[in-house]
């Protein structure tokens, strides 16, 4: 997977605090009908199989270290989805600045 990375990772590996972002795309089983494949092409049904979203962001977050960023530590905030279309995956790195919201309005709960 590395060989796939290295074409758009950086010169030299990012650091301080960032996010990671990984849409996983798998294939249309070829059983499925007609309305049930619209209904996977529009994301009604989105694939609740294996392999699962956090095994394969493992896979990816491990191939990404010593390419991207220099740790997965620095990964502070990650986000990972899945859809059926085809077979792919997107990823996204960037850089979070300290003070930026992670999306978390109210904070009571970690009390």
């Amino acid at each position: 997977m590395q060989w796939q990375i290295k074409p758009f990772a950086p010169e030299r590996p990012l650091d301080g605090p960032l996010e990671l972002t990984i849409a996983f795309f798998f294939p249309i089983p070829k059983s499925a009908s007609k309305a049930v494949r619209l209904q996977m092409i529009n994301r009604v049904i989105l694939p609740d199989k294996k392999p699962d979203a956090d095994n394969l962001a493992y896979l990816v977050t491990n191939a990404l270290k010593e390419i991207v960023y220099d740790d997965d530590r620095r990964v502070v905030a990650q986000h990972f989805t899945s859809f059926t279309a085809r077979t792919q995956s997107n990823i996204r790195v960037r850089p979070i600045l300290q003070a930026e919201p992670l999306g978390y309005r109210d904070m009571d709960y970690l009390e």
